[in-house]
């Protein structure tokens, strides 16, 4: 072992017992559930599993299509695993995923915070590979004062990476769900800041997006500010947008209170995205 790979562990030793792993009840491994094209690809959020994206592949299978969302790096094992992940990983990941579902046809993009980050990204550098987009509590922009703010004066100060446990749980009005919801314990500092970085730049790409694009948002959203759905839909290139508050729910919508009526409104939006143009203008 080199006295630098050395030293590495033993930064990672000093914090791992603020490390914790998964909690909640969800199933951890990706989903891919067979089917015709267009295909939907989902992202799930940071530091939590596909089941989260688990409301949009189902409606996908559904409606007969190819539904996929990957388990990303760094996910569904460890704090530790994903302290050691970035942006770029996830993103690398993401996008192996978008150039197999959609070399030959267009595909459906969607995720949760992190992963509607994902999908815009994908959506904005490959115009001509997406279909549409649909977009949960997109994380572009972190709320203020904290984590966002905490976060800029953390990586001014230059602290030592950690991981700072969730002590409320995962941001959701729904009790019940709350305690099942399948995330991890903590959330390594540095990975999350790469993610904040990563949600400003993506913002200066969005005019590059023409395809049709369904943003659902929760209004008592604590991580990702209600703003963040309108913020999206004005600097996206297309007209076609949809754009659903849901004045119950906070940030993990896939799972929260109104979850029935986002499935309606996500199933209605896929629907006419799978019956094509004509559908689209009529």
């Amino acid at each position: 072992m080199t006295s630098q790979t050395s030293a590495a562990v033993a930064r990672r030793r000093r914090w791992n017992r603020y490390a914790g792993g998964l909690r909640g009840a969800g199933v951890v491994d990706a989903i891919d559930v067979p089917g015709r094209k267009p295909a939907l690809l989902a992202f799930h959020g940071f530091g939590c599993v596909p089941d989260e994206v688990q409301l949009l592949t189902a409606l996908g299978a559904e409606l007969g299509l190819h539904s996929r969302a990957p388990l990303l790096p760094g996910h569904g094992s460890s704090v530790e695993a994903l302290a050691v992940t970035r942006y770029a990983d996830w993103y690398a990941a993401a996008e192996q995923q978008l150039f197999e579902l959609g070399a030959e046809t267009p595909v459906i993009l969607g995720g949760q915070s992190m992963g509607a980050v994902l999908a815009l990204d994908l959506a904005a550098r490959h115009p001509a590979r997406c279909a549409g987009l649909v977009l949960f509590a997109p994380a572009v922009r972190l709320a203020t004062p904290f984590p966002s703010l905490a976060m800029r004066i953390a990586t001014l100060l230059n602290i030592p990476d950690f991981a700072l446990p969730k002590w409320g749980g995962p941001d959701l009005r729904d009790v019940e769900a709350c305690a099942t919801h399948t995330t991890y314990e903590a959330q390594p500092f540095r990975a999350a800041v790469s993610l904040q970085r990563a949600g400003l730049d993506v913002l200066e790409r969005l005019p590059r997006i023409h395809c049709p694009a369904f943003i659902a948002h929760g209004v008592l959203d604590r991580t990702a500010p209600v703003s963040n759905a309108w913020l999206v839909a004005d600097r996206l290139g297309t007209t076609d947008v949809e754009v659903h508050l849901f004045r119950k729910s906070a940030h993990i919508l896939t799972k929260d209170l109104e979850r029935d009526v986002l499935r309606e409104r996500v199933r209605a939006f896929l629907t006419r995205i799978v019956q094509g143009p004509a559908a689209r203008t009529s």
